[in-house]
């Protein structure tokens, strides 16, 4: 599968998502939740995958907080 916003690699029965829009936060977009969705609906239709791990790439922000 390859999509433009997320990765999907598995291994062995575990899937990972990844969200991969690290330079804005990876934050959700209409494209990004269509691939999600289509992912999800890809995994539900082969038997090797048993559980799914959702995560985001590395978002490389500083947190500042000023009194």
């Amino acid at each position: 599968m390859s999509f433009e916003t997320i990765f999907y690699e598995e291994d062995g029965p575990i899937g990972r998502i990844t969200l991969n829009r690290p330079d804005d936060g990876n934050m959700f977009t209409h494209v990004m939740c269509h691939e999600v969705r289509d992912c999800i609906n890809a995994i539900r239709r082969e038997t090797r995958t048993r559980v799914v791990v959702i995560t985001g790439a590395a978002v490389n922000e500083v947190l500042s907080l000023s009194s």
